[in-house]
């Protein structure tokens, strides 16, 4: 596949993780404000249960539709076939799922037309998400991803528009759920009629046979790895929940939340690895593997640290505007994530590809044991030191993750690191901590913190990054050479003005 294809499908997933990342940050604070610590954390259970229902909800069949539409690009009827397939198993697992989470909810809600409304509008999410996914995995596979996201950004903002008006004018938990089912609701409704359109008619679909116990373990080990998986990331809120209550959740969940900010671009570059890799391991193309692999994982780790650095140095800024003073707290738990954001930003990249040579049980058994890990610790942590007993939970169990995956892949002779220059990015990483610090410590007032901190870190960060030789500039342009439309222009526009001082610290690396 080419570079441009990939750049292609990185900016497309990255337009709606940007999105969601700029209305998430524009509705949290509201949220947190309306509904106070208890609310805020009652916000983040509804919303991990979630997370955690909507992997077997699914059976593993989006990324089952991607990983063969992408091994088998040009047979529409086989595809076509595979997509009724795929369908017939998601409704039935999403009806099973989403009653087990109605009675779930049900049973502990203590009855109440409110607390059924919640529960109703929890069901819906769950089941609108599902016809998202169903319709994601054909347009993924037929390298389309922006039919899928697009949509599905649109929803974002429309939803989270929604979501905050409600929360504002007293709805509460209820309204701002209710801003989510809107978000999936848009975005199912639009990116089917494209999933539909982009096979063509099935009017025309021959009877074609499937290999139906192959399609069926890899869309079963699928489910259970992404259920597990969703595990390691949700369950220390509920955990947090039962052990220490809603206030210690909602500082956590704020904590989490800043700490999955910095995921922006290694969520983008997921989104296209399992489909820009499945055809690779077919053909036995390692090399290609690795090249394709180790590049991208340097732009995600050179980039991931620039944004943590931001939030390690200025987090108790960071928690005290974005979210209130009495979010305060929160800054600690959020500082202890860090190590653990970082390393699972690397994880993010590597997952899919394992996944699409197939080791989807090798998968599962990480995962289970890292989220085993996950309980174990926060059943030990979270009672006597509550949030910030779960962030070091979470950080272990990810770098844990991460460890493994880079394991198995060198294990079939791909090299995830290669080319990283990992001790520069170390001595530039220590360098800039060391010159923001006195910044964050003197500067009383968090916007202005915030704001000069940022322009300071951007300036010191990033011209360290060239002059270092971690990025060069020839890969930049060729990356903005391989942008869609405007993107591209603006991008050249950028790299002029840039590219004077860029050369002179590129020829500084090269010397």
């Amino acid at each position: 596949m080419s570079i441009r294809s990939i750049t292609k499908g990185i900016v497309s997933v990255g337009m709606w993780s940007a999105t969601r990342l700029v209305v998430t940050g524009l509705v949290l604070p509201v949220y947190s404000r309306m509904l106070g610590t208890d609310g805020y954390g009652q916000y983040a259970y509804y919303v991990a249960l979630l997370l955690i229902a909507s992997h077997p909800a699914g059976f593993g069949m989006r990324h089952t539709l991607t990983k063969y539409f992408a091994e088998r690009p040009n047979e529409r009827g086989w595809q076509r076939q595979l997509a009724k397939f795929a369908r017939s198993a998601m409704v039935a697992s999403g009806l099973i799922v989403g009653a087990i989470v109605i009675v779930l909810l049900t049973s502990s809600s203590g009855g109440g037309l409110h607390a059924l409304g919640i529960v109703a509008v929890v069901a819906g999410i769950l089941w609108c998400e599902q016809m998202h996914q169903f319709a994601s995995g054909i347009l993924y596979g037929l390298h389309r991803e922006e039919d899928a996201t697009v949509p599905a950004a649109l929803g974002v903002v429309i939803g989270g528009a929604i979501g905050a008006a409600l929360a504002v004018t007293g709805f509460g938990v209820m309204g701002a759920l209710s801003g989510l089912l809107v978000a999936w609701l848009f975005a199912a409704g639009i990116a089917l009629r494209r999933a539909r359109r982009a096979l063509g008619s099935t009017a025309a679909a021959m009877a074609v046979p499937l290999p139906h116990r192959e399609l069926l373990t890899f869309g079963i080990s699928s489910m259970a790895y992404s259920g597990v998986a969703m595990a390691l990331y949700s369950v220390d809120v509920v955990l947090v929940r039962y052990f220490a209550g809603d206030q210690q959740t909602g500082l956590y969940a704020a904590a989490v939340q800043w700490s999955e900010f910095v995921w922006f671009v290694p969520i983008a570059i997921e989104g296209v690895m399992l489909q820009s890799t499945a055809g690779l391991w077919a053909q036995g193309k390692f090399d290609e593997i690795t090249r394709l692999v180790s590049r991208l994982m340097r732009y995600v780790a050179v980039t991931t640290a620039f944004l943590l650095i931001y939030v390690l140095v200025f987090a108790e800024h960071i928690v005290t505007f974005y979210f209130g003073a009495q979010f305060r707290d929160a800054t600690f738990p959020l500082q202890l994530l860090v190590p653990g954001a970082f390393a699972f930003s690397l994880a993010r990249v590597i997952r899919p590809v394992i996944q699409a040579h197939g080791w989807v049980m090798t998968l599962l058994k990480t995962v289970s044991a890292a989220t085993l890990i996950n309980i174990v610790l926060n059943v030990a942590l979270v009672p006597r030191w509550g949030a910030s007993g779960a962030s070091v939970a979470t950080s272990l169990s990810f770098i844990c993750v991460t460890l493994l995956y880079v394991r198995l892949l060198q294990g079939e002779g791909v090299h995830s690191f290669q080319g990283l220059a990992g001790g520069r990015l170390l001595l530039l990483c220590a360098g800039t901590v060391a010159m923001l610090t006195p910044m964050a410590l003197t500067i009383s007032d968090p916007f202005l913190a915030i704001v000069l901190g940022g322009i300071a870190a951007l300036g010191l960060y990033w011209c360290g990054v060239f002059w270092l030789g971690l990025i060069r500039v020839r890969e930049l342009e060729q990356i903005v050479d391989s942008m869609p439309g405007p993107l591209r222009q603006t991008g050249i526009k950028a790299m002029r003005l840039l590219q004077p001082m860029l050369v002179r610290l590129d020829a500084i690396a090269m010397n």
